[in-house]
């Protein structure tokens, strides 16, 4: 073995040597640290308003829908875009009040929209989203909702879809909705992805995983 190998092999030694002297955590342990850990991070994140970003355009955005003649779109980070010349340009909405990842977004006329996201977040706006009040978000539980609808400002009933459930609640408690419908009877269910309404008056549609879809007759009841 040459000098050259020997220099090289001397540091790995002592490494190997203090690593098998210092005392080794258990596995359950080190999974309580990473729960933790996770636990913290969430906490934090969620008392964050959103990332303000330099280029608010390159961020991964998940949902769209128009406020009259705006286009508003929202996204990771918390981020809101708001375009006022049918996409040609855009700008990020610079009062949002939490960082954690938006799902989707929903207005009901030019002005009053909502939007959820992750951590079972729900977020409202009334000047066109332009600035955002946190309604309701749990980070006891990693619960996140994927889809939100509102059939009209008059008939104000709300749909939020996340997994394996489907919450109707009313516009002005959809903070704490009054109850939660299970689409399955196991806990395990189907995530609910996309929330949409057919042509005809009433009908309600949901797209969920392992190729479901849910029909709703009438639009206070869920899917059969």
């Amino acid at each position: 073995m040459n000098r050259l190998a020997i220099r090289w092999l001397l540091p790995v030694m002592a490494v190997a040597l203090l690593r098998s002297c210092l005392p080794r955590r258990s596995s359950s342990a080190r999974a309580r640290g990473r729960g933790g850990d996770v636990a913290k991070f969430v906490k934090e994140l969620h008392q964050l308003p959103a990332m303000h970003l330099a280029s608010p355009t390159r961020a991964g955005m998940l949902s769209a829908t128009s406020a009259g003649k705006r286009i508003v779109a929202v996204g990771d980070h918390g981020t809101v875009l708001l375009s006022d010349d049918d996409g040609r340009t855009w700008r990020q909405a610079h009062d949002v009040p939490t960082r954690l990842m938006l799902t989707s977004v929903c207005f009901t006329d030019d002005m009053r929209g909502w939007a959820v996201g992750h951590w079972g977040v729900v977020l409202h706006t009334e000047d066109g989203g332009d600035s955002w009040k946190l309604l309701r978000q749990d980070t006891s539980v990693d619960q996140p909702l994927f889809s939100v609808y509102f059939m009209d400002r008059n008939r104000a009933w709300s749909w939020v879809c996340g997994r394996s459930h489907c919450a109707p609640a009313m516009a002005e408690s959809i903070g704490h909705p009054s109850r939660c419908l299970r689409l399955r009877g196991d806990k395990a269910g189907p995530n609910l992805y996309r929330i949409f309404r057919a042509k005809e008056a009433g009908t309600l549609f949901i797209a969920a995983e392992m190729g479901l879809v849910y029909r709703s007759m009438t639009a206070a009841r869920a899917g059969r």
